[in-house]
């Protein structure tokens, strides 16, 4: 076995999991010298030359030049991981995942005993969703650990795959283990607020309340950014089916006011339908935070279900040109145009609505939203290609449930339409189209025997 460093270095984050497969900002160079070598690194590895010259032999698509550097690299700096594994996560980060597999597989041949081989797929597996895979690759990580001698290495192996095991009970909603896993997790790591907040949220799903607001609490001590502890039990609350109980939560949390609880509370009064309350909360939060692009955004969803959309069109302007790759902005904006009687302004949605999807095509959002588009310029085949990708991505929002309906009602196919609407009207939450979707669901409703009133796909 190679020294106990070997594993330290490359035990890398399953603290952010599925990182490496998407979602990352900045270049594959700052992404693999910022996240390919674990915090334990004893050099500046952007400073090695055969690892820079390495990242350039792979950006021209020489793999194997690539892995012939990595491995002199190590040769030289025995902390360093295996090339293979080095070549491995670059694949990765380039998305390039069969490639990745196949490069794991050979360092895993090549060094069976080196922990992050097992941290890296089990990684890769819960990005995919492969979730009892990612349970095994974890739990083989930690049990060849064991005889390094090295304490730090070994606390870092156990950390990262405790990390990822409560991932794995998270996503079973097996909230027993997934309690005991954050406690093991934040024994090494105490003061990590993000999972203070999923251990609380793991609490009370195992029926322990009292707990969970604990945890909330020290969270919120650590990282006053996060939602305060009332909010966050409000927000469970919820979910749980219990608005009462939900909202005397947030009662709870206005009468002890904290910075930054007014864009909280907004967003929980629009979730909710209080618009109007939502919207003085909204006002609140953006004065004391003028260029938050989130509050800016939170402005326009305000005003886009007040029906105010002039002035959601100014916010979701805003809240883009503070954040210009922000999907949901770009979304929002589109629509607000689109539904309004403006030629040009529907022209501009048009152009917005296939950037987004030019930019983000794995956003469901941005090809729904696209689909609007192109059915309200009337191009039917092109507005189904879209909403029929949306809707196979599984992830089904009411105002994607919407926007299927009218498509499919212009088709002719009233029953589904019915049945996409249903949904859209019976789910929870943020939908700006409600009133409109109930109305025209009460319209369209089966007849009965003795109703003579004639059925109609107006919508």
């Amino acid at each position: 076995m190679r020294t106990c460093s070997l594993i330290l270095i490359l035990a890398w984050a399953s603290t952010a999991q599925a990182e490496i497969i998407s979602g990352q900002e900045g270049s594959l160079g700052e992404q693999f010298f910022q996240r390919g070598f674990g915090p334990f690194s004893s050099e500046n590895v952007q400073e090695i030359p055969e690892l820079s010259e390495a990242l350039e032999q792979f950006e021209a698509g020489n793999l194997e030049g690539c892995l012939e550097l990595l491995n002199s690299a190590r040769e030289e700096r025995p902390n360093l991981p295996p090339g293979r594994l080095l070549l491995a996560r670059l694949l990765l980060l380039a998305g390039r995942i069969p490639q990745a597999r196949l490069a794991l597989e050979q360092s895993a041949a090549e060094e069976p005993e080196y922990s992050g081989i097992y941290l890296t797929f089990g990684e890769l597996a819960l990005a995919e969703g492969r979730i009892t895979d990612a349970s095994l690759q974890y739990r083989h990580a930690l049990s060849i650990v064991g005889s390094v001698p090295d304490k730090t290495a070994v606390q870092y192996v156990q950390r990262e795959a405790n990390a990822g095991l409560a991932t794995v009970a998270e996503r079973r909603g097996d909230w027993e283990t997934a309690c005991q896993k954050f406690s093991t997790w934040l024994a090494f790591d105490p003061r990590n607020a993000e999972v203070l907040q999923r251990y609380a949220r793991a609490l009370y799903h195992a029926d322990d309340p009292d707990a969970a607001l604990t945890q909330f609490k020290a969270a919120f001590e650590i990282d006053d950014s996060l939602q305060p502890p009332e909010v966050a039990m409000a927000w469970l609350s919820e979910q749980q089916g219990d608005r009462k109980v939900a909202d005397t939560w947030i009662e709870s949390a206005l009468e002890t006011p904290t910075e930054g609880l007014d864009r909280h509370v907004a967003a929980w009064m629009l979730h909710t339908s209080r618009f109007d309350q939502a919207a003085d909360h909204a006002e609140a939060a953006q004065k004391a935070n003028p260029e938050d692009p989130e509050v800016l955004l939170l402005c326009g969803q305000v005003e886009r279900a007040r029906k105010n959309l002039d002035a959601a069109e100014k916010w979701f302007r805003d809240s883009r040109r503070q954040n210009p790759n922000d999907v949901r902005s770009g979304v929002f904006l589109a629509l607000t145009l689109v539904d309004q009687d403006d030629r040009d302004k529907r022209r501009e949605a048009l152009q917005i609505a296939e950037s987004m999807v030019r930019e983000h095509p794995d956003s469901t959002d941005a090809v729904a939203a696209l689909g609007h588009v192109y059915y309200e310029f009337g191009r039917l085949d092109e507005a189904g290609r879209m909403l029929e990708a949306a809707l196979r991505s599984g992830m089904l929002s009411s105002r994607t449930a919407y926007f299927a309906a009218q498509l499919l009602a212009d088709r002719g196919r009233l029953d589904e339409a019915r049945g996409y609407l249903q949904s859209a009207v019976e789910a929870d939450g943020y939908f700006e189209y409600r009133d409109e979707a109930a109305a025209w669901l009460q319209r369209i409703a089966p007849r009965r025997p003795d109703d003579n009133t004639v059925e109609t796909t107006d919508n």
